[in-house]
């Protein structure tokens, strides 16, 4: 089985924030629609960070 990087968890949980601001949207809740889309933002651009870092990391390990 293969084994998911934190990066990908960090990205699905972004996903589902994204989600849940839509919910929201149709609920009427604007104020929480935007914590929802700043909060999914955050995860998004960490988890491009963790991404980007990891795949660094293994272009260094694979010069070694």
């Amino acid at each position: 089985m293969k084994k998911w990087k934190g990066s990908t968890s960090i990205l699905i949980i972004a996903f589902i924030f994204y989600l849940n601001a839509v919910i929201w949207f149709f609920n009427g809740k604007e104020l929480l629609v935007w914590v929802w889309v700043i909060a999914a933002t955050l995860e998004l651009i960490t988890g491009i960070y963790y991404r980007h870092r990891e795949k660094k990391q293994l272009e260094d390990e694979q010069k070694q």
